[in-house]
């Protein structure tokens, strides 16, 4: 039988459709795989231009769809569903030992061509998977325009459940073996397709179809040989910059406990010489006991005492985190969180009266159950911080939020350091508290000036008229501890305050009357510009040290709480200018990263879009080559912003990213595969009312859970919250899966279109993740509902124009 055989068959079976769902949930799940692999082994914004370049091999895969034609498609339609296939499970196979191999250190980029080089391999190789997986889905498409809302459909759903069936693997098995397995499903997918068609065909399957099906079986019985046979230890490589890399480097250390889970995998390392002891006075002469770390992922730390006894902590008392509790001897404490500040050790040594700790990570939880340092609380509540400073009734003495001090991504969310967060926690403060910040120190002041800046905002907000006369502040030369009062600081905890400074021989930085040359007199700068910044940030009537001015410090909001981002793009020109290639180092590498993502994007999505158009068949009005663009761009970008708008919302809901992703995600791809099911087909022009209405209606549903809702929210627990926000979500992920099967069942006429109209959508959800995260961080994350639902307006005006004519 010769190779052109037509594998033309008139619609699409039940093998088609299951092949379609299993390659789409193979495909999400290792985006999200990725995303871990990559900020494992690196950093999250390495890992966010990983994944927007892998995503490109979608909008790639709509342009080689396109450049084939459509006879080529159809008669090859079989042969590159199962090529493609083959492509992505290969490819993931093929990766992992390139992470082993490549040594990458990011950082060099700006000084090494050769690591940039790497970097871009890496990306490539992550970019293969994706355009095979695509290459497949794309390809029904094109075959059986009839079918478009079933097949589009069926892809979601199969993509929610992917998003599913990554989140049960990472909380099964550790994340090497998950990206094995989401291997072996493609393959195994690709050699039964191929089975199948061939017993159905029989003499007339194709010799491509019949090859690519015996090497997918072939790479199959080799990972499940390798696998069984020699049960490797799958390590990935983490990159020598990173907190786990450099203790692992000690000469005596050992893992004596790791763990994986579905927030990140834990590694216990033993050594006697890890001794940590942030914020300790260089005036504490005695030695410090040995101690473990806890590694989470590969570079939060959180520090654990091998001996709790009081003579072994002793040392703790001559640290910065000391300082609240030469104010409030036995005092009731809340310690939210934990890092390395060892803050979880302090009130047991000043005879706390009562001691709640809130630690949401449960694997914290547990290792200090297993240590036996659970005993040193009264209380351990595992919830969401920001619920526990809004729904609990106790008030407290001191409220430590000791997880700041490990610090956070630009890009990440942090709502326990934003202006509605600080006034809850003033308001669980018993008279004369202190909600206690303790921070790592940069130069240029960079984090310090902006939670000034924040926490006067929330003393203001609670009505407190003098912010400079409620905060405290004091440093050595690496950290800074910042101490907020509802009432104003009293003479007699100045005096206190001043006593434990001038003891451990700390600098002052703020107290109500200190005078600009009481500050800077132990570890000195050339001028007391901690001070100045905390002048210009509480009184507000001098201006902002000019080295301060690197950064920006708008205060950190529930509406825009991305604290940790500091970039100011302005002042990019300059620093290039004064500092060369060296002033990188000063700015948010994921902000760099990010911006850097969606120039690549946008320029290697405009060719690939543009590339085919040569190809394609003259316009026939009303659907012109910009309209289609227009229809299917806007639909990407529309449902990838609001998608990205709701997961922001969810963070603060539901607790932790992960948490919010598996449920997002899930909902809105399921929930629009479902819609897609009931799009309509006809081309009535009372369809696009039909189309768009609901959309709006499920926008606006959905806001207001998410947003004026919260405050009746925080009443329920976790689960209950979920299910709410799953009500409240599928109303508009149903409506928002109706739009583009429709759209390309419109494109019937000339079929040449509809791999491009598919593309063009792939290339807009790319470029819709980074747009949604820097619109949320610059404008707040209203204005990313705002931006989506604006999007679907100009796809229901392109609609309405089809339709009309």
């Amino acid at each position: 039988m010769r190779e052109a055989t037509k594998q033309v068959h008139d619609a699409p079976d039940r093998v088609d459709f299951l092949a379609l769902a299993l390659i789409s949930a193979g495909t999400i799940a290792l985006e999200i795989m990725l995303l871990r692999v990559f900020s494992f082994s690196q950093w999250h914004h390495f890992a966010s231009l990983a994944v927007s370049l892998a995503l490109l091999g979608f909008g790639t895969a709509g342009t080689t769809l396109v450049l084939l034609g459509n006879r080529r498609v159809c008669r090859w339609g079989d042969s590159l569903f199962a090529a493609g296939v083959l492509v992505a499970g290969a490819g993931i196979i093929l990766m992992y030992p390139l992470h082993q191999v490549l040594e990458l250190r990011p950082l060099f980029i700006a000084w090494d061509l050769g690591e940039l080089l790497k970097l871009l391999l890496l990306n490539f190789a992550a970019f293969l998977p994706f355009f095979g997986a695509a290459l497949s889905i794309g390809q029904v498409f094109v075959r059986w325009p009839s079918a478009t809302r079933r097949l589009y459909g069926v892809n979601l759903i199969g993509s929610g459940i992917g998003s599913l069936v990554a989140t049960v693997l990472l909380s099964l098995v550790s994340l090497e073996w998950s990206l094995f397995a989401i291997a072996l499903l493609l393959l195994l997918t690709g050699a039964g397709f191929a089975a199948a068609r061939a017993l159905r065909k029989g003499r007339g399957a194709t010799r491509t179809l019949g090859l690519t099906g015996l090497v997918c079986g072939a790479f199959t019985a080799g990972l499940l040989a390798y696998l069984l046979l020699f049960n490797p230890d799958p390590a990935l490589h983490v990159s020598d910059f990173k907190r786990l890399s450099y203790l692992l480097e000690l000469p005596d250390a050992k893992i004596i406990r790791r763990s994986d889970g579905l927030r990140d995998r834990t590694t216990v390392i033993r050594s006697q010489h890890i001794r940590v002891a942030t914020g300790l006075s260089l005036h504490w002469l005695e030695g410090l006991p040995p101690q473990d770390a806890m590694v989470l992922g590969a570079d939060r730390l959180i520090v654990l005492p091998r001996s709790v006894d009081p003579n072994d902590l002793q040392f703790l008392k001559a640290t910065l985190q000391a300082a609240p509790f030469a104010l409030r001897p036995e005092p009731s404490v809340a310690i939210i969180g934990t890092s390395a500040n060892l803050g979880t050790f302090m009130p047991r040594l000043y005879d706390a009266r009562r001691t709640i700790w809130v630690e949401s990570h449960p694997t914290i939880v547990e290792e200090y159950s297993r240590r036996g340092l659970d005993k040193r609380f009264d209380e351990i509540v595992m919830d969401n911080p920001r619920r526990f400073l809004h729904a609990t009734p106790e008030q407290f003495d001191l409220i430590i939020h000791d997880n700041l001090h490990a610090g956070g991504d630009a890009l990440g969310e942090e709502f326990l350091l934003t202006v509605e967060s600080l006034e809850a926690a003033l308001q669980r403060l018993q008279p004369g508290g202190f909600i206690v910040l303790p921070m790592q120190l940069s130069n240029p002041p960079r984090f310090f000036p902006k939670a000034l800046r924040t926490a006067r905002q929330a003393l203001q907000s609670a009505g407190l008229a003098d912010p400079q006369e409620h905060v405290l502040a004091m440093r050595s030369m690496a950290d800074t501890i910042i101490c907020l009062g509802r009432d104003p600081i009293s003479l007699h905890d100045q005096k206190l305050f001043r006593a434990f400074a001038e003891r451990w021989r700390f600098d002052l930085v703020w107290l109500p009357g200190l005078a600009r040359n009481e500050a800077n007199q132990i570890h000195q700068f050339e001028s007391p510009l901690y001070f100045e910044a905390a002048a210009s940030a509480l009184k507000n009537e001098q201006p902002m040290p000019s080295a301060a001015t690197l950064y920006t410090l708008t205060p950190a909001t529930d509406a825009a709480p991305y604290f940790w981002y500091s970039m100011r793009w302005r002042i990019l020109p300059r620093l290039w200018k004064s500092a060369g290639r060296q002033g990188l180092v000063l700015l948010d590498w994921s902000a760099l990263v990010l911006g850097l993502s969606l120039a690549v994007a946008a320029v290697l999505g405009l060719l690939f879009i543009l590339l085919p158009l040569g190809r394609l068949p003259r316009s026939c009005p009303p659907l012109t080559r910009p309209g289609i663009f227009t229809y299917f761009f806007a639909l990407g970008l529309g449902y990838l912003l609001l998608e990205m708008a709701v997961f922001q919302r969810c963070v603060l809901l539901l607790g932790h990213p992960i948490y919010a992703a598996a449920v997002v995600f899930a909902v809105f791809l399921i929930g629009s595969g479902c819609g897609s099911l009931h799009a309509p087909e006809e081309a009535r022009k009372h369809v696009a009312p039909a189309l768009f209405l609901p959309i709006i209606a499920g926008v606006l549903l959905g806001y207001i859970v998410l947003w004026p809702g919260v405050a009746l929210l925080w009443e329920c627990s976790v689960p209950v919250r979920g299910a709410f926000v799953v009500i409240a979500l599928l109303p508009l992920a149903w409506a928002m899966g109706r739009p583009m099967p429709w759209g390309l069942r419109q494109l019937d006429p000339i079929p040449a279109m509809i791999p491009w109209g598919w593309g063009i959508n792939g290339f807009a959800s790319v470029l819709a993740a980074p747009l949604a995260t820097m619109g949320a961080i610059l404008s707040g994350q209203p204005s990313v509902w705002l931006a989506g639902l604006c999007c679907y307006m100009v796809a229901w005006w392109v609609a309405r124009r089809w339709l009309n004519n």
